[in-house]
């Protein structure tokens, strides 16, 4: 039944009236459109309902799921002694927002990040109640989301049927409000006036393409939950647990009878990829259970099952009894004293799905970003014993920060640290690095002959119907190794180097440090002036520095192409460690390359013999040799970025753009026959790319690349 039926069913007329001079002001009015940002500054969330719909009760779960700050027009305007009828006389009369209005919206962008206010204690959600409630007050909060960059949604809560009806019976049976106890006939005016002025400002928002969420409210609340988690995105079937150890342990578990859940990185992770930094995939499988006589049997079974995962299984009881000498009931229990919120919740797989153990606290930490203390613990503990628990877990702390650039530091955190602004989508990653290119003229002029052409094709196809989605860089599985980078990098597989990669730079593993090694992710082999120069990445790094990139460029190199060939491999591997090296140099258009191959020639290693030096600055300097001339192939002028729509014959926007001869005469410099630089250059080029999350998905173009180059051999 609709708005006016329900009026007139009521013999409202002064309301049903009202609604009509709402609509007529709709239909005059010019209606902004809405366009969800790429990268919101802020989500509003506005409930939307009818008294009795369930506002306050979806409240009272999502404000602390997400951290969000709660906003209401009737308190804001009622503390300013505005009432509603003044604001919707003065709107009716002018079709201009009231002081108020602008008031309440200036509220909101006062914390907004963009303005460089937020800190550990602002969230990045806002619910809103009342506001914007008329076609005037939807006008300026769309104006507002524009100029601000603010994601903005409705929840509208509905009754299904007779609505006014349900709505009085659950107001009176909610009892009393704000100091008053309802009566049938207040409680109908209520629902009445909330149908007559709520219509027009949704409409409103929906033609302008707000994205409304009607939610029917007389379903169960736990179905009401679910249903608007999946309407925000907020459901934990959204998110990327890596899913195969899960299953792994449901499995192994179930048959054993033991409760058994995940903890660590594999929860955390899965909310903060891509968010507050580049998608990581984790590097254990961290079970919790809750006795000390299930971890043998437990740990022997998943290694047995899937040995390939490194799996460790630990009674959280007994721990917290051992460090924290409380005694508890059960691993979920235990959970709730980790000394970090991010590190307190649990997940596992149960009947096809992720489960999830989230104390107070946990699910707003992830969501907001915020690392922070466990308030719970810390109650329980004494001003000494809080000391000693952080300083005993301060290795935590940077180590995160290092994976997730993004986040921010709760109160009581000694650590200094500035929030980096993490890109997301492809456009907007494009965007950003496009306009810190130089203008230059690059060595572009020569056509693409007819056998190129048809491969160009394909890489172009490729652009235009693949989802440019970031995926985490694989984890080495290899074999555990001691040993130096001298004679690790001239011997050591590549599986087994990229774990010796991975334990010599993850801070919280005890390992003798590399001092050749870094010296180089430092800075310091290069002097004071270079160790102290920027380490800031392009956005496509989201927020990862320089050091981190060049280990995990490291990890991802395959050297297949050396075969039997110690020192080649060695070479690779020095000029994977050096490629980006020329970044401390500083952001002047330069190219960092050259610098990088500089750099090496300079500052190479005592053992690195002399006869390999021109190779291996050759391999430096043209290591984004394919990614060149991919660019060159689909940036084209007058097509905006991540526009793949194109003309290949048309020319290139990007600056340093290379046709294939120009390739070709650039791989040949390395004095190696064309096919063995080639497959060189490749390798290395896929090491640099693979290691990016946000650029893994043009691995594929690589081999394309490669034919396109050869063509001149096999013609």
């Amino acid at each position: 039944m609709g708005e006016i039926e329900l009026l007139q069913q009521y013999g409202d007329s002064n309301l049903v009236r009202e609604l009509h001079t709402w609509e007529a002001m709709r239909a005059r009015l010019t209606i902004p459109k809405y366009v969800a940002p790429e990268q919101p500054s802020r989500t509003l969330i506005l409930l939307d309902g009818i008294p009795g719909a369930g506002k306050s009760t979806t409240l009272s779960w999502l404000k602390p799921a997400v951290d969000a700050e709660w906003m209401s027009m009737a308190r804001f305007a009622g503390a300013a002694g505005v009432s509603r009828d003044e604001r919707m006389a003065h709107e009716l009369s002018t079709a201009t927002p009231h002081r108020v209005d602008s008031e309440f919206i200036a509220a909101i962008n006062s914390a907004d990040a963009s303005a460089g206010a937020i800190d550990e204690r602002t969230s990045h959600w806002i619910a809103l109640e009342k506001f914007p409630r008329s076609v005037v007050e939807a006008i300026a909060m769309l104006d507002a989301c524009r100029l601000r960059g603010w994601r903005f949604e409705v929840l509208h809560l509905f009754l299904p049927g007779d609505c006014v009806k349900t709505s009085v019976e659950r107001q009176l049976a909610r009892g009393v409000r704000h100091g008053i106890m309802p009566t049938t006939e207040s409680a109908t005016h209520r629902a009445l006036a909330h149908l007559a002025r709520a219509k027009s400002c949704r409409e409103s928002l929906r033609a302008a393409g707000v994205p409304i969420h009607s939610i029917d409210t007389s379903q169960s609340p736990e179905t009401v939950e679910r249903l608007v988690r999946r309407a925000l995105r907020l459901d934990f079937g959204s998110l990327d647990f890596r899913r195969e150890p899960l299953e792994v342990l449901e499995r192994v578990s179930t048959k054993l009878g033991i409760e058994a859940w995940v903890a660590g990185g594999h929860l955390y992770r899965a909310f903060w990829n891509g968010v507050f930094g580049p998608a990581q995939r984790p590097h254990d499988v961290d079970v919790a259970v809750t006795a000390a006589s299930e971890e043998a049997p437990l740990l022997e079974a998943l290694r047995r099952e899937a040995p390939e995962h490194d799996w460790s299984v630990l009674s959280a009881v007994a721990k917290v009894k051992r460090e924290l000498g409380f005694e508890v009931a059960d691993v979920r229990e235990a959970k709730t004293y980790a000394t970090f919120l991010h590190r307190a919740g649990l997940v596992r797989w149960s009947r096809g799905e992720p489960e999830l153990f989230l104390p107070e606290g946990v699910e707003a930490s992830l969501r907001s970003g915020v690392v922070r203390l466990n308030v719970k613990l810390l109650e329980r503990l004494t001003e000494t014993q809080r000391r000693e628990l952080i300083a005993r877990q301060a290795h935590r702390v940077p180590s995160v920060l290092l994976d997730y650039p993004g986040l921010r530091v709760g109160p009581g955190l000694d650590w200094k640290h500035e929030p980096r602004a993490i890109r997301r989508s492809w456009r907007h990653l494009k965007k950003n690095v496009n306009e810190v290119v130089p203008v230059r003229v690059g060595h572009n002029r020569r056509r693409l002959v007819r056998e190129e052409v048809e491969l160009a094709q394909q890489i172009l196809h490729f652009h235009q119907t693949t989802e440019p989605s970031p995926e985490a860089p694989p984890n080495p599985r290899g074999e555990k190794l001691e040993g130096t980078f001298e004679h690790l990098a001239a011997s050591a597989n590549d599986a087994d180097f990229a774990r010796w990669i991975s334990a010599q730079t993850r801070r919280h593993h005890e390992v003798k440090p590399d001092d050749f090694l870094h010296s180089v992710l430092s800075g310091s082999l290069f002097g004071s002036t270079l160790a102290n120069g920027p380490r800031e990445q392009s956005a496509m790094h989201q927020g990862w520095s320089l050091e981190r990139h060049l280990a995990q460029a490291l990890m991802q190199l395959n050297t297949s192409v050396a075969r039997d060939n110690s020192q080649l491999r060695r070479a690779m591997r020095l000029a994977v460690l050096f490629h980006d090296t020329g970044k401390l140099a500083g952001k002047k258009p330069r190219r960092h390359a050259t610098i990088s191959a500089a750099l090496f020639a300079k500052h190479r290693p005592d053992w690195f013999p002399d006869e390999l030096v021109p190779l291996t600055q050759w391999m430096i300097s043209t290591h984004d040799l394919f990614g060149v001339f991919g660019r060159g192939l689909t940036e084209k002028q007058g097509h905006p970025v991540a526009d793949y729509a194109l003309d290949l014959t048309a020319p290139s926007s990007y600056a340093f753009a290379l046709d294939s001869q120009a390739v070709r005469r650039a791989l040949r410099e390395s004095g190696l026959a064309l096919e063995h630089a080639t497959a060189i250059n490749k390798a290395i080029w896929c090491a640099d790319v693979g290691s990016i999350a946000s650029l893994r998905w043009l691995l594929p173009t690589a081999e394309l690349v490669e034919r396109l180059v050869l063509i001149s051999t096999s013609r």
